[in-house]
């Protein structure tokens, strides 16, 4: 790389030789941003997913920097195969320290010096990592790079461009630090993503339908519909465009879907985007809609791309090439936050016409040996297994329970579930007067999200992830399944 124009530092950092203009310094607060440089100081272990980071979150800016689900949004990406990769707005490093571990020499790109350092610390080990402290306007690098990234930066251009049109012209300024054949990915919120019609506040105001409204003010920030994007984007140079639409966002993206998905028959889904409600991160509860309805509704109008609550986008420079970029698959999901170990990716695909889905752990490396599943009693199953037809069981809860009689309403929701597990208990065969009433181990993650409504109105078990060597009592698992949907929904 050719930084000509920067010294280093005694930090490692690049800063600009000759005086600059204020830099960009978007910030999250002296005290969060001290609190996560001291946390990614001082860890031992500040590799992607990191366990021993993951335990320092505490409130939503850490664990916006520190979560393992920022990795998702990118991890399908071959980033191996490009030569040099500039990221524009490094943040604290999350997605800078996945493109160090996955990609070839890196130049992460920051306005604030804090969140520079950061970036840096984060990637102390990473000798193919560079760390730049300028603005995005004024950054003087001879290179051309095969990939550019910009997640969640684009929004923040009338602030850092002084331009009449600052959005078009920091796209043409990407346009300009790519090679011929170079690819730029985009992360960005839907102006009118449905999460905002649905009682959300707007991400960056904190103010309910401050985008809906377009109440963005001058030289602030700014978002975008579907159809406005694609054109800015197109009018900047960019030859071709691939929209993948992250659930419930970019942010902490569980699931990830191709317009190729949309366009399939077998699969619901509008069903599957129901699963994964949307974020408000400033805690906004209170919700007009029940989205695991609502989805299917906006998906048989043909209207997930226009409502989806952002965007993630790979423009190329010349033709379309995500074959070359990436695997063959229609969807993604991946588990929530847990132990870097058991993180998992479920790749669904088409093969010989047959809709697979394909569970895998997200890290190769920490794969768990033969000897230590054999000694652990409960055992973490991967595999490839046939996409099950049918609709998820929680599509039948009633429609609102903060009114009438809420308990009673969900113990009637509950109740057909229930008495799947019992017929269970009371079928499966080999068992004493004293396992009657018991459930085989392989039933432990029988919760009513793992439970799918088929075609005959049958209960099927899915995703059995989890298994112990052991039999289980049926109220254990009601306990599972009740406090899963009271951590995980907001009813």
């Amino acid at each position: 790389m050719n930084f000509a124009e920067y010294q280093k530092d005694d930090s490692g950092i690049f800063n600009p030789i000759k005086a600059s203009a204020i830099p960009f310094a978007y910030s999250d607060g002296d005290e969060i941003e001290e609190r996560i440089y001291k946390t990614i100081r001082s860890a031992k272990d500040v590799s992607l997913a990191s366990d021993e980071l993951q335990r320092s979150i505490k409130d939503w800016p850490s664990e916006y920097h520190l979560t393992p689900l920022r990795a998702n949004l990118l991890s399908f990406l071959h980033l191996a195969k490009f030569s040099k990769i500039l990221e524009i707005g490094s943040g604290c490093g999350a997605i800078t320290r996945q493109l160090g571990e996955k990609g070839r020499d890196i130049v992460a790109l920051e306005g604030s010096y804090r969140r520079a350092l950061i970036t840096k610390s984060r990637c102390r080990d990473l000798d193919n990592v560079n760390v730049v402290c300028d603005s995005f306007e004024r950054l003087s690098i001879a290179d051309r790079f095969d990939l550019v990234t910009m997640i969640g930066v684009l929004e923040y251009s009338p602030m850092f461009f002084a331009d009449l049109n600052p959005v078009e012209r920091a796209l043409a300024r990407v346009n300009e630090l790519l090679g011929d054949e170079g690819v730029a990915v985009f992360a960005i919120e839907n102006q009118l993503g449905l999460k905002y019609f649905n009682g959300c506040a707007e991400d960056h105001t904190g103010q309910l339908f401050d985008g809906l409204n377009n109440f963005y003010e001058a030289n602030n920030i700014v978002t975008f519909g579907k159809k406005e994007l694609t054109r800015l984007l197109l009018n900047s140079g960019f030859e071709n465009l691939e929209f993948i639409y992250p659930f419930p966002d970019y942010k902490l993206p569980r699931l990830l879907i191709r317009d190729q998905a949309l366009q399939d028959k077998d699969l619901l889904v509008g069903q599957i985007i129901g699963q994964f409600e949307s974020k408000d991160y400033v805690q906004n509860q209170e919700r007009f809609l029940m989205e695991n309805r609502v989805w299917p509704v906006i998906e048989k109008n043909g209207l997930v791309p226009d409502l989806s609550n952002s965007f993630l986008i790979i423009a190329f420079k010349g033709e379309n090439r995500m074959h070359e970029l990436t695997d063959s698959w229609l969807m993604r999901s991946f588990s929530g936050a847990r132990k870097k170990k058991y993180l998992t990716v479920n790749r669904f695909h088409k093969q010989n016409g047959s809709l697979l889905v394909e569970k895998k752990r997200s890290f190769e490396n920490s794969l768990l040996t033969e000897e230590s599943e054999i000694n652990r009693k409960v055992k973490h199953i991967t595999g490839i297994s046939g996409f099950i037809q049918g609709k998820p069981y929680n599509s039948i809860l009633p429609f609102k329970l903060f009114v009438g009689e809420p308990v009673e309403q969900y113990i009637e929701y509950l109740k057909p579930w229930i008495q799947f597990l019992d017929n269970v208990a009371k079928t499966a065969v080999n068992k004493t007067d004293l396992e009657k009433g018991l459930l085989p181990g392989e039933y432990l993650d029988c919760r009513p999200d793992n439970i799918i409504i088929g075609k005959e109105n049958e209960l099927i078990y899915f995703d059995r992830e989890w298994e112990v060597h052991e039999l289980l009592q049926i109220g254990f698992i009601i306990f599972r399944g009740i406090l899963h949907d009271i951590i995980n929904h907001q009813y």
